[in-house]
């Protein structure tokens, strides 16, 4: 009985931290796991530029103008690759 309560513990408390765990992580790679790579969710400036294709300067000018969502880490930027994501389609034409 007590090896029972502990696994629901254990269980419950997987299922609670797990989310808190991979919340700052984004996997990429094939679909059936092979070759997966585990991407830091905050990027920084040349990083950035390399995944929206926005040049360093380009970037620093949008952010000086508010007009690209940012993140201050002391004196450090760093750009949430999900906000990246979120910008871009907001952002983007349909015509």
């Amino acid at each position: 009985m007590r090896n029972e309560a502990l696994d629901r513990l254990a269980q419950d408390l997987a299922a609670r931290l797990l989310p808190h765990l991979t919340q700052n992580l984004v996997v990429t790679g094939n679909p059936n796991g092979h070759g997966n790579k585990v991407l830091p969710r905050l990027m920084n400036i040349k990083e950035t530029a390399v995944y929206t294709g926005i040049s360093e300067s380009g970037l620093y000018h949008l952010v000086a103008r508010r007009e690209i969502p940012f993140v201050k880490i002391g004196r450090a930027l760093k750009f949430s690759r999900w906000e990246i994501d979120r910008w871009i389609r907001a952002n983007s034409s349909t015509s």
